[in-house]
């Protein structure tokens, strides 16, 4: 089964990095930077939000994980 407190934990980080993330975007909006340099901002913020999504998932797969002995309980208890 899944560790929920180490899941748990996965969770507020993902939710402090989407704070982060959101910050990012907003001085991406207002840099007066090259275009290159902008590009490979926008491509890095993206690889972000990519990697959060996956956090979250795994977070949120281990959360919602009964494990062996909870699904062997939960079947016997039927």
């Amino acid at each position: 089964g899944g560790d929920k407190e180490s899941a748990k934990a996965l969770e507020q980080e993902a939710s402090q990095n989407q704070g982060k993330i959101a910050e990012l975007k907003s001085l991406y909006e207002d840099c007066d930077c090259q275009q290159e340099v902008k590009e490979v901002l926008a491509e890095q913020i993206q690889n972000l939000d990519i990697e959060q999504n996956r956090l979250r998932q795994l977070a949120k797969k281990q959360l919602d994980s009964k494990g062996v002995f909870g699904w062997l309980f939960g079947w016997l208890s039927k």
